[in-house]
């Protein structure tokens, strides 16, 4: 059997699975959108939404501290609960027409202010005292050199890779959970929340975009398979997110150390893309944008093996960077031709792209005219309306190269206090204005590692050249890219983040270690604490734009 029939048939076996999950008879909910409530006021805002699934009866009431009162009677539909109040947890409940069978309950909390403060300085906070006590022990030698050994360095980077793995698994999961349940769409920096959910749940929906040619077959494979187990799909779904964070933290640590970095300070870059505006406003969102940036992790990680990975290990890696965002394989295209010889190259690519091919025509077959052919010349034209120069044509917006690049390169760090543009939030216009001091602190951190990692990469030699070679090209193509594709560039800082901050671990060697790690503290206070902050000021915005 031929390596493309036996892709197609595993393809086909995939979507069956997912089906399978799908085929369950409808089940009677309620939801609280957004839950948790945002800070802000006196009382919060929330919309119960619920159904018997039936069409009969119905029965909505609440519990709070002082009893169980009646909320709504109707088997189905939506109303909104304007006085949530801090510090109380209510609890909706849906009964059915004899009000004595609980058919489904959800809890509304609200984000006290204090309690919110307290995790923007505790994250950051805790992140340095990780990299201050674990940095110390691990390159003392001290923790517990009797129970395991701590002077093999295998086991100090399994340690410290499980460490940062679990780092960005609770990160994302503080993140994910700050979201609203449903996001109007586009409104958040124009990405499309709704509609991705939506594709990662249901099997045989069209696909989010032709740029996206594996992400819907990928991840709602995954959910619905999961869904034929038992469980939520939504729950999956975000999951799905959560798993990404940590990955690409572990994944990007792994690429840091393999470059010669420390474990120390590859730890501490690690917790500094955690702390990141791109980290932070995007890896605890249902979106495509997580994924992508996991692919480019693996890639570099890869890429970075000083002995040079197997053909098996780059066709993967180069297939997902194509397979979840096709412009991201501009980073296994530039790795490849700088780390490989051109034949190997040649062949490795063509593999993957052939791969990438092959799975989605086999999932052609199985939903017709349900996922467009990425490769299609007409698909790659109609692109063009996503650029600034059309959108500015019909009069949405304005189109501004170097507000791009300033998105592109200094936003992914730290970004700008956001606003509120029709039904949209946005950092694209906003310059040095919409930092406060704490921000313009943290602008300069980030400002001092962007200029040691562009000092350091003249100083590099042998394989680290050829990876500084491939990141300097993938950004470039990316730079070139966005500087007239998107309407709001900081919808990909994602996917340059782990690019980035390689290149910023890789200073370290070349530089004064001693600088680049007081500057790289710095950036993970202030810039933890004021992503973090901007990131609660989004939140609100995009709710408030949600429910009006």
């Amino acid at each position: 059997m031929s390596s493309s029939s036996a892709a197609a048939l595993i393809a086909v076996a995939l979507q069956a699975i997912a089906v399978a999950g799908c085929a369950r008879d409808p089940t009677p909910f309620i939801r609280a959108t957004p839950n948790p409530v945002p800070p802000g006021g006196d009382l919060g805002r929330t919309v119960i939404a619920w159904s018997t699934a039936n069409g009969h009866g119905g029965r909505v009431t609440v519990r709070d501290r002082t009893g169980e009162t009646l909320f709504a009677l109707s088997p189905s539909g939506t109303q909104p609960a304007p006085w949530i109040a801090a510090g109380v947890e209510y609890e909706f409940r849906l009964y059915d027409d004899d009000a004595q069978t609980l058919l489904a309950t959800v809890r509304v909390a609200r984000w006290n202010e204090g309690r919110w403060i307290a995790l923007v300085w505790a994250l950051p906070l805790f992140t340095i005292i990780a990299c201050i006590a674990g940095g110390y022990a691990i390159w003392r030698r001290r923790a517990a050199a009797a129970a395991w050994s701590a002077r093999d360095p295998a086991i100090r980077t399994a340690l410290a890779t499980a460490l940062v793995w679990t780092a960005g698994l609770f990160y994302a999961s503080v993140l994910s959970a700050s979201f609203p349940n449903q996001i109007r769409i586009n409104a958040w920096f124009e990405s499309d929340q709704p509609s991705i959910l939506y594709r990662m749940v249901v099997p045989g929906a069209r696909s989010p975009r032709p740029v996206h040619p594996l992400f819907r077959m990928l991840t709602s494979t995954l959910v619905n398979a999961a869904a034929g187990l038992g469980a939520d799909r939504d729950l999956a779904a975000r999951s799905i997110i959560r798993l990404a964070g940590a990955c690409t933290a572990a994944l990007l640590f792994t690429a840091l150390r393999r470059v010669g970095a420390r474990i120390f300070d590859a730890f501490l870059v690690t917790i500094a893309f955690l702390n990141s505006a791109a980290f932070v406003h995007w890896f605890g969102l249902t979106e495509t944008t997580p994924l992508a940036s996991c692919s480019v992790a693996l890639l570099l990680a890869v890429a970075a093996k000083e002995t040079g990975a197997g053909n098996v290990a780059w066709v993967i890696a180069s297939a997902l960077t194509l397979g979840l965002t096709v412009t991201n394989w501009t980073i296994a295209l530039a790795a490849g031709y700088f780390r490989m010889p051109l034949r190997r190259f040649v062949h490795t690519a063509a593999t993957a792209a052939g791969l990438v091919c092959v799975l989605v025509l086999a999932e052609k077959a199985v939903y017709p005219l349900r996922t467009p052919l990425f490769f299609s010349p007409w698909t790659i034209a109609r692109e063009w309306i996503w650029t600034q120069p059309y959108q500015q044509a019909l009069g949405n917006g304005s189109w501004s190269p170097l507000a791009n690049l300033r998105s592109l390169w200094l936003y992914t760090g730290v970004a700008p206090t956001p606003v509120v543009e029709g039904t949209v939030v946005t950092n694209q216009m906003i310059g040095l204005s919409g930092f406060g001091a704490v921000g313009l602190v943290a602008v300069g951190a980030w400002l001092c590692l962007i200029g040691l990692a562009a000092i350091a990469a003249t100083r590099q030699d042998g394989a680290r050249r050829e990876i500084v070679y491939a990141c300097a090209a993938f950004l470039i193509a990316q730079s070139l890219l966005h500087s007239i594709y998107g309407t709001i560039t900081f919808l990909y800082s994602a996917h340059v983040a782990p690019v980035l901050f390689l290149l910023i671990g890789m200073a370290f060697r070349e530089s004064d270690p001693r600088l680049a790690r007081a500057v790289c503290l710095v950036f993970i206070l202030a810039g933890g604490f004021w992503n973090l902050e901007v990131f609660r000021r989004a939140i609100e915005l995009v709710t408030m734009v949600t429910l009006h």
